[in-house]
């Protein structure tokens, strides 16, 4: 989704590290392997000359393992674990040893490391809509510095289960045939959403900004871009979490696809649909 960011970084507190520096692997999914890099402690060049994209990942459980994860949404007083490492898409995540990084929080005072590093608390004084910034240094003598950034959306613990990726299951209150209703929708930090009826790796139809009352279940889906963009999505509809699991959609319409649409579909607006999706992660 988003790369590591190359060049110069803000100056911050450094602080101590994460991943321990010995040569181990694990696999997270049966195809995706995470390891760790051999590289001595007095150079880095090694993970300075491949030219991989600096990233965090396994952040929480809203992104699959292997997936880099450059924002997450977390409730203040959070304890949140810190993984560092070089994307090799599309063969997994190679860590990068803790000799090799230098960390620096942003504003200094809003996180704290674990006495063993391995681990982010966010200040519990924090209020919401707070940002904290986390990056990894990774620069050695006569080579360009590397650095990846981790932004951090402080919310509340009812905003925070709605992000995620959930999947259309099922349809209520009208004829479900009638329906073309997306296979997918992604919640991300920052009140950032994403759009598919093509459920294919990282393709999106369409992307853009949601805005969500949990009190009164107002929500509304302003698009921003994509590969394929609807021209008629509703302005405001009804959310609901059911569940921790289980989301509901009312009176709002993601749009009709073109131009694989049959004439004969309407959209869940016009005929008073509640869409159910299941939380996938």
């Amino acid at each position: 989704m988003v790369s590591g960011i190359k060049g110069s970084v803000r100056a911050i507190a450094g602080l101590t590290v994460l991943v321990t520096g010995a040569c181990a692997s694990a696999a997270v999914e049966d195809d995706v392997q995470v390891t760790t890099a051999r590289v001595p402690v007095a150079e880095c060049s090694a993970v300075t000359e491949s030219g991989a994209p600096v990233v965090f990942f396994a952040i929480d459980t809203t992104t699959a393992p292997w997936e880099p994860a450059p924002r997450v949404a977390v409730a203040a007083g959070a304890d949140i674990p810190i993984n560092i490492g070089q994307n090799y898409a599309p063969h997994g995540m190679r860590r990068i040893p803790r000799e090799c990084i230098e960390w620096r929080i942003e504003p200094e005072r809003h996180a704290s490391f674990s006495e063993g590093g391995e681990r982010l608390t966010i200040a519990g004084d924090l209020p919401l809509g707070s940002v904290v910034e986390l990056t990894a240094v990774i620069a050695q003598e006569g080579e360009p510095t590397r650095a990846g950034t981790l932004r951090i959306s402080i919310v509340d613990d009812v905003s925070r289960q709605l992000i995620g990726t959930w999947s259309f299951e099922d349809v209520r209150g009208c004829d479900r045939m009638s329906l073309d209703p997306p296979r997918e929708i992604r919640f991300e930090p920052e009140n950032s959403a994403r759009v598919a009826w093509t459920v294919f790796e990282q393709y999106w139809d369409y992307w853009g900004r949601y805005a969500w009352d949990p009190q009164t279940g107002a929500f509304s889906l302003e698009p921003t871009g994509g590969n394929r963009l609807p021209p008629d999505i509703s302005a405001t509809g009804r959310l609901v979490l059911e569940d921790e699991r289980q989301l509901a959609i009312s009176g709002f319409h993601f749009g009709t696809r073109e131009p694989e649409t049959p004439s004969f579909m309407v959209s869940a607006e016009e005929a008073g649909c509640t869409l159910v999706f299941r939380r996938q992660r």
